[in-house]
């Protein structure tokens, strides 16, 4: 893939909520790193040309104004309409969050502050 390619993908997938548009944003991060060498912060001359020269990257996340420990006080992860957790809700979020950390690891970036507040 170009950077073209990969950035012409970046703004279709930005702000996708469905499974669909997040696999492909999880394909779009994986060709970026192909494209620029597999190596976080370090770009490929022709690469940082071809994107500096066509394109702005703008890299959006959601803002989130609480903590995992506030949404867990506020039976985020319960059953509806119960006091009780959800043991389904607690083990996806477990399973998200360390996808998201092998995910960081596998491209040498360490998150070095997890915490549940």
């Amino acid at each position: 893939d170009t950077p073209e390619q990969i950035l012409d993908v970046v703004h279709m997938t930005i702000g996708s909520t469905t499974a669909q548009g997040q696999a492909g944003a999880m394909a779009t991060s994986r060709a970026i790193s192909d494209a620029t060498d597999g190596s976080p912060g370090k770009e490929s001359p022709q690469s940082s040309r071809a994107i500096a020269q066509d394109y702005k990257l703008y890299l959006i996340q959601e803002c989130c104004d609480t903590s995992l420990d506030a949404a867990l006080v506020a039976g985020c992860l319960n059953h509806p309409g119960s006091p009780e957790r959800s043991l389904e809700a607690v083990l996806l979020l477990l399973l998200d969050v360390a996808r998201g950390l092998e995910y960081l690891h596998a491209r040498g970036v360490v998150h070095g502050d997890l915490k549940p507040d």
